[in-house]
């Protein structure tokens, strides 16, 4: 049967449980992905009315919660470990050529020019820092430097790179993926993404600031791998929550606000006067609140907890 047509009966019918069986998919044990316009027909089903031992209503179980059956936790906890496999895959794809053509030797060299090259560009800035300064601080001759890059425009691309792989690395390290429930699940990674970006303020301020220094190529990917990657994370986020799926230009603006809100702390920390930590938690929460606010969420009694 065409998975679509299955969808539609299965969202018009009361036999929509039956429907991963239909498709060949098992979401009990080892589920599948499921695309994203299948994901939004169940959640669609999900928001009229269903049986009361199917699932809890929200606020039943305490905590404002919006409880979901075992079936929609496996979809949602596939879906999101997807999306971050994807994230990681894009940036793998987006390697740069080398000399070298052993790929795993060239990805451990890289790692080792962008940290050492951030110390001399986060003093020097990007325009002052040259290829002999960054070859110094790694400790590269400069033909060992240009067997891994060709040029200061490589390097701040894979400053880029690298800054995706941490952030992936600290949604995955959280545990993330294993949240189910979706209002909750936003929630824990605006936390996490906002903490991350302060904790690395220095990195983030400098690619902000510095990539203007790239030529169109070298931008046109970096652009490219913030859409899909960046925005893409909030996209996929703010779909899985029932009953608030933006459609259209709404959703690319809910998507992107919520991306550039989750960086004031790293653009505008510098006026807040933030003295520690608590200083920091008391933002980030704020920050958190704002973004429910204007999307017309609850947090329930989650508010300020990891």
């Amino acid at each position: 049967m065409d998975c679509r047509v299955a969808a539609r009966q299965a969202v018009s019918g009361e036999d929509w449980y039956a429907l991963p069986v239909r498709l060949g998919m098992s979401l009990d044990t080892g589920p599948e992905y499921l695309p994203e316009w299948l994901e939004r027909a169940l959640y669609r089903r999900r928001s009229s009315a269903l049986p009361a031992d199917r699932f809890i209503r929200p606020g039943e179980a305490g905590r404002g919660q919006h409880y979901i059956g075992r079936k929609e936790c496996a979809t949602f906890m596939t879906s999101t470990k997807h999306q971050l496999d994807e994230m990681l895959q894009r940036v793998a794809e987006g390697s740069l050529q080398a000399a070298s053509t052993d790929r795993e030797l060239t990805e451990m060299k890289q790692r080792i020019i962008v940290e050492g090259a951030s110390s001399v560009l986060f003093e020097k800035g990007f325009g002052k820092t040259s290829i002999r300064d960054i070859a110094s601080a790694c400790g590269m001759s400069m033909g060992q430097l240009y067997h891994y890059i060709s040029s200061k425009d490589d390097i701040l691309y894979l400053m880029h790179r690298h800054s995706q792989e941490l952030w992936n690395q600290s949604l995955v390290d959280a545990g993330i993926e294993e949240i189910t429930d979706p209002v909750a699940k936003l929630e824990h990674g605006l936390r996490i993404t906002m903490k991350h970006l302060s904790a690395n303020r220095q990195l983030y301020q400098f690619i902000f600031t510095e990539s203007k220094y790239l030529d169109k190529e070298h931008l046109r990917k970096v652009l490219e791998l913030d859409d899909r990657n960046v925005v893409g994370f909030y996209r996929h986020l703010l779909s899985l929550i029932p009953g608030h799926q933006l459609r259209g230009r709404e959703s690319e603006l809910a998507a992107n606000l919520v991306s550039y809100v989750c960086l004031f702390l790293v653009l505008r920390g510098w006026n807040l006067k933030l003295s520690g930590p608590e200083d920091v938690e008391s933002t980030v929460e704020f920050l958190i609140g704002f973004i429910f606010r204007g999307l017309g969420l609850d947090r329930g009694d989650n508010s300020g907890e990891d």
